[in-house]
């Protein structure tokens, strides 16, 4: 293969990687949430999540679009 086509696996590999991340993340504090680690009054745990989760898509919408829109 080319250099090009390396750094692309590469791309998509790590953007699966993180996704796979960002899911446990939400999971781990929908059950902290749930197991009452967190309340009304301390909600960063459960906010943090959801940002990464939120820009774990938005990466992904990216590399999606330079990728297989774009080629």
């Amino acid at each position: 293969g080319s250099p090009a086509a390396a750094l692309i696996y590469t791309l998509i590999g790590l953007q699966l990687l993180i996704s796979a991340v960002a899911m446990g993340y939400v999971i781990v504090m929908g059950l902290r949430t749930l197991g009452g680690g967190y309340s009304s009054n301390d909600y960063e745990g459960v906010l943090s999540a959801c940002v990464f989760w939120f820009m774990s898509v938005g990466v992904y919408t990216l590399l999606w679009y330079a990728v297989y829109v774009t080629k």
